[in-house]
């Protein structure tokens, strides 16, 4: 792949920077903020212990994966019905010298896994607005 490629593809994955993280009582229970990557799109087994096993297809790791993978081994559904997810997707824009953000709705397989979870709410960013929606809400929507 040549240079310029090289720059190009970086910055197309810049540009689609997906961020998320749960929270629970105003406070951030995943160190840092879980981003879209291409790392493994697999569910670490403590997580997919909750789901019954059930793993996402997608070939990529998306956000709100790679946020359930950084909750602590010893978390239960009870835990999980009380807590939010967060979803955004931030874009500087030069022209509006501001950040905007982005539509980071989770995608159908994704909300099935957080319906599955029984998270409470999911939180997510969409032409400059924060919409909340419950799992069920965003299968429906999909």
């Amino acid at each position: 792949m040549s240079p310029s490629a090289r720059r190009c593809l970086a910055k197309c994955r810049l540009e689609h920077c997906v961020v998320a993280c749960l929270v629970r009582g105003g406070k951030v229970l995943t160190p840092g903020f879980a981003m879209c990557s291409e790392a493994s799109p697999r569910l670490r087994p403590h997580v997919a212990r909750l789901t019954g096993g059930r793993q996402p297809r997608s070939l990529t790791q998306h956000a709100e994966i790679a946020a359930l993978n950084l909750l602590p081994e010893g978390i239960t559904l009870r835990q999980l019905r009380h807590m939010t997810l967060v979803v955004i997707r931030p874009k500087y824009s030069q022209k509006l010298r501001r950040t905007r953000m982005l539509c980071a709705q989770p995608c159908r397989e994704c909300a099935g896994i957080i319906h599955q979870l029984g998270i409470k709410l999911v939180v997510f960013s969409s032409e400059d607005v924060l919409h909340r929606r419950t799992p069920g809400e965003l299968l429906t929507d999909s």
